[in-house]
């Protein structure tokens, strides 16, 4: 078990959702936000690219904001560096 935030409680480990983008690339995907963003706004925000450029701001972001992308898991892509810890117990930096 491990505890989280003092206030969420304990949640088993399996249950932790493992994140799979490093930093830098969560930053990248901010930028791409905004970039779509501004984009969706100066095309037209009610036309079919406005709407396809909103959806990718609000993936970019969501994923940003969770550190966790399915595709990259799907892909088997993860870039976040791997700290080790004891053997056989990699700990994510």
């Amino acid at each position: 078990m491990r505890r989280l935030w003092g206030v969420i409680g304990t949640l088993p480990e399996k249950e932790i959702v493992m994140r799979n983008l490093a930093k830098w690339d969560r930053g990248l995907r901010v930028v791409v936000a905004a970039v779509a963003a501004v984009l969706a706004v100066v095309l037209g925000p009610g036309g079919v690219t406005g709407i396809v450029l909103w959806a990718v701001t609000a993936i970019m972001l969501g994923t940003a904001a969770v550190g966790y992308c399915p595709l990259y898991s799907l892909l088997r892509i993860n870039t976040c560096a791997v700290k080790r810890g004891h053997p056989g117990r990699p700990t994510h930096a």
